[in-house]
This record gives C-alpha cells, structure tokens and sequence, in this order.
C-alpha cells in the first residue's frame, strides 16, 4: 500500500464502526409531542345532578360579551367565526330543549375555527370559508362556556358564555 493509506484492517474496522454508530442512530426516536388537548374543565357545581358537567370555567377570563342571541327549539340559530372571536358569544337556552347552531367561518387570514362546549361534547372544526351544524340538548342548568379548541385561539378571546335556564323558568329573552 501506498504511504498515508490505512491499512485494510484499520478501513474495515473504521467502516464497521460507522454502521454499528449509524444503525444505532436510526434506532433512537424521539418520541413525538402528545396531541393538543384542551385543559381540564370544571365542575357544574352543587345541583348538577350525579355527575358534574364540565363548565368550560378556565375560559371566563377569556370572554367579553359580544352580541347575545337566545337559542329556540327549532330554529336554527346562526353564528359567525372570525379570527379569534364568535359572533354573537352570548346565548341563553331552555334546558331540556334541543338547539341548533349554523357555524360560518368568515376567517378573512384563512383560519380554520373549532367550536367546543363540553358539557354536552360538542366539537367542530370549521374550515376559513365553510359551514357545519352542531345539535345539542342541554340537560342541566347553568352557565358554561364554548370556546374554539385550536392553540391560542381561546387564550386571543375565542369564547363565549352559555346560559342554561332552569325547565319551567321563564322563556330566554333574545
């Protein structure tokens, strides 16, 4: 062999320690990060019945009144998504009575909004530009809040309050 060259011994043993270090490489993962989840929520508190539904009350600090709307059995009610904030975010309902909300996402950025009440286990996801419809029957009386679950979005003022009127109570005012 020529002067500078390793000897094939040294080569072979360099090479073999360069896949052993490879292979251990690949081998090694880095766990991926868990999925977005919203926070623990709250409780309905006493009268709730068995099981405390939850109030979605971590999101209070987050919400300003911005149109308010009563939510009728039967009549659909529309909501609008913008960037960061729902229109109206203050709804009343009967309880026992089922309802139904329009979600248009007017995104002007492009955004996809959610909106989430977890009392009920309502979740949707509405592309910028798109629709969907959410029915739900709320059950207990209450306050409780909806919000849009996308990171930061509720944190920027994407919630809003619902209140739950007692069955027999006078009809939600709208």
């Amino acid at each position: 062999m020529p002067a500078g060259f390793p000897s094939r011994a040294v080569s072979a043993a360099a090479l073999a320690a360069a896949a052993a270090l490879a292979a251990a490489c690949g081998s090694v993962r880095t766990p991926a990060p868990p999925p977005y989840r919203p926070a623990a929520r709250g409780s309905a508190g006493p009268g709730a019945g068995a099981v405390a539904l939850p109030t979605g009350s971590q999101y209070a600090q987050d919400y300003t009144p911005d149109g308010q709307a009563a939510l009728v059995a039967g009549q659909p009610l529309t909501m609008t998504m913008t960037d960061y904030r729902f229109a109206p975010n203050t709804l009343t309902a009967a309880q026992g009575e089922p309802v139904t909300i329009r979600l248009v996402n007017q995104s002007p950025t492009g955004s996809a909004h959610n909106f989430s009440l977890d009392a009920w286990r309502v979740s949707a996801t509405v592309n910028a530009g798109a629709t969907a419809t959410v029915t739900f029957t709320p059950t207990a009386a209450g306050t409780y809040y909806f919000y849009c679950n996308l990171p930061g979005h509720a944190d920027l003022g994407m919630v809003g309050r619902l209140t739950v009127t007692a069955r027999g109570a006078p009809a939600p005012a709208g």
